[in-house]
C-alpha cells in the first residue's frame, strides 16, 4: 500500500497478516463493527485482533476469529491491563512475531487529518516495522495510509502547528503595521497593493505566491529526519523483540538442561541473548 490519502474501496487486499486494535470506548459498538467489517474485507483469514477484555463477548458474538488470532489485554492472572501499556509490554512479542502488513485501530480519526491519537500511534510506530498504519474516518470512506517514516513525521505535528500559528501571527502583525502606516484605509479603498504583496512574499515565499492550486501546497517543512528515525525505531523494535523472546523462553522452560543446573542454564541463555544484542548494536 502506498502512503497517502485514499478510500477503503481503493486499498489493495492485504498481502500478509493484518491487525485490528480495538481502541474504541466501551459504548461504541457501531464503530467497532464498522472497523471489523472493513478490516475483515481487507484481510480475511489473516485478520488478528488485540482488544480490551470487556469486548470479549461482543467479539465472540460478532466474529469468527479463532483464539490463535485473538489477544486480550490482561496480565497472567487475567486482570485487565490498559490497552496502550499492554501493546508496549505483554503483547509486544505476540505482535512483533507476526510481522503485520497492515495495522488499524477501531476508533476513527478525523476525515481532515486534524486530530492525532498520539499515545496509540506511538505504540503502533514501535510495532509497525515494514507495515502500514490505516488512520481511517469510518463511516466516512476516506483513509490515510502511513508507513513508518510517514508516521514518525506525523509525530512532529504539534511542532508544525505551533510554527504555523507563529507564522500567522507574524504575518497579521506585519499587515496590521502596514495598514496603520497607510493611514488605516477602509477595506473598500482601491489602494496600491504592492506593499501587501511584498509582505505576503516575505512570509509565504515565492513558491506559494506562484502556486497554481495543482498538487500539494508548497509550504516548506523539514522532514529529512523521518527516514533515519524510522530506521532507529525498527532497530529498537528488533532489540525489544529479542529481549521478549529470551524472557519468554526462560519462563516457559522449567525443566533444567541435562547436566546443567538451573543457574548455569539461565546464564547460558543470558550469554546467548547478550551476544545477539551485541551483534545488533
Amino acid at each position: 500500500m502506498t502512503p497517502g490519502f485514499t478510500l477503503w474501496d481503493r486499498l489493495d487486499r492485504c498481502d500478509g497478516n493484518a491487525l485490528l486494535v480495538v481502541n474504541s470506548l466501551s459504548d461504541r459498538e457501531a464503530e467497532v463493527a464498522r472497523a471489523f467489517a472493513e478490516m475483515d474485507s481487507l484481510a480475511g483469514g489473516t485478520l488478528h485482533v488485540v482488544s480490551p477484555i470487556h469486548w470479549r463477548e461482543w467479539i465472540s458474538a460478532h466474529s469468527t476469529i479463532g483464539n490463535d488470532r485473538l489477544l486480550f489485554a490482561t496480565d497472567e492472572q487475567g486482570r485487565e491491563l490498559e490497552l496502550n501499556y499492554f501493546l508496549e509490554t505483554a503483547a509486544f512479542e505476540w505482535i512483533s512475531s507476526r510481522h503485520f502488513a497492515v495495522v488499524a485501530g477501531s476508533a476513527p480519526h478525523s476525515l481532515y487529518n486534524d486530530t492525532v491519537h498520539g499515545l496509540f500511534e506511538r505504540c503502533v510506530a514501535l510495532l509497525l516495522t515494514d507495515g502500514v498504519f490505516l488512520a481511517h474516518a469510518l463511516p466516512e470512506r476516506g483513509v490515510y495510509v502511513f508507513d513508518l517514516p510517514a508516521l514518525v513525521q506525523r509525530f512532529g505535528r504539534e511542532v508544525k502547528v505551533n510554527t504555523y500559528r507563529s507564522w500567522c501571527r507574524a504575518l497579521v502583525a506585519d499587515l496590521h503595521r502596514e495598514w496603520l502606516a497607510q493611514g488605516q484605509p477602509a477595506s473598500v479603498d482601491n489602494s496600491d497593493g504592492a506593499a501587501v504583496g511584498r509582505l505576503l512574499a516575505k512570509h509565504l515565499g515565492p513558491d506559494v505566491i506562484e502556486y497554481d492550486e495543482q498538487g500539494p501546497i508548497p509550504f516548506s517543512h523539514e522532514d529529512s529526519l523521518a527516514i533515519p528515525v524510522a530506521e532507529f525505531v525498527r532497530h529498537v523494535h528488533a532489540l525489544i523483540h529479542d529481549r521478549d523472546v529470551f524472557l519468554s523462553a526462560v519462563r516457559r522452560d522449567k525443566t533444567p538442561m541435562a547436566g546443567v543446573n538451573e543457574p548455569d542454564r539461565v546464564q547460558t541463555r543470558r550469554r546467548r541473548f547478550l551476544r545477539r544484542l551485541t551483534r545488533r548494536l
